[in-house]
């Protein structure tokens, strides 16, 4: 995997080919800098844990983004998505949290499932960002594509109108961001 060259920006991994062509169609159109896109299936003969370090050994990729729906070592997965996640943020979008959604990744990779709590102690366990949609998954990779650091916990909401800021701020505090009231300087 050393002599694989990557492009730059964020690297997606994903147990669906399909998900993975989706994310090359909206990454043109949400401009994120996707450097690498790896299908690996339900990984036959190399599993996400060997992609993932990669991703964390290149300096070229500044984020990296998981689509999963099973891992064969749960506990080697969290070993090296920790490891990874210290150096450049890990955000995991995993398939089949609800009963409907266990039964469909079973027939798609054979995988035993998890439920919704387990998912986020494997995420958490291993110092990833979950997300819960395709697209907030994108929205991330837009974001650290940008900003590989971040830009913190602090956010100014502002709005033209009322309810769409009472519903920001409500989704902002619901993420755990920190709101701030605007510099008096600038309320004038």
């Amino acid at each position: 995997l050393r002599d694989l060259p990557f492009g730059g920006g964020v690297a997606f991994l994903s147990q669906s080919g399909a998900i993975a062509e989706e994310v090359i169609e909206k990454s043109h159109a949400m401009h994120i800098p996707v450097g690498v896109i790896v299908s690996i299936g339900n990984a036959i003969q190399l599993h996400i844990e060997s992609y993932l370090e990669y991703c964390r050994e290149s300096a070229d990729c500044t984020a990296v983004l998981l689509y999963l729906e099973s891992v064969s070592d749960e506990a080697r997965f969290i070993r090296i998505a920790r490891e990874t996640a210290r150096v450049k943020p890990v955000v995991v979008l995993l398939g089949g949290r609800t009963a409907a959604g266990r039964a469909a990744a079973q027939a798609h990779t054979g995988t035993r499932g998890w439920s919704d709590a387990q998912m986020d102690e494997l995420c958490a366990a291993a110092g990833a960002l979950r997300v819960t949609s395709l697209r907030e998954l994108l929205l991330a990779g837009k974001a650290f594509g940008r900003y590989p650091r971040g830009i913190g916990k602090r956010v100014l909401v502002l709005s033209n109108s009322g309810g769409p800021g009472v519903i920001c701020s409500d989704r902002a505090v619901a993420q755990g961001l920190d709101l701030v009231a605007l510099p008096a300087a600038f309320a004038e």
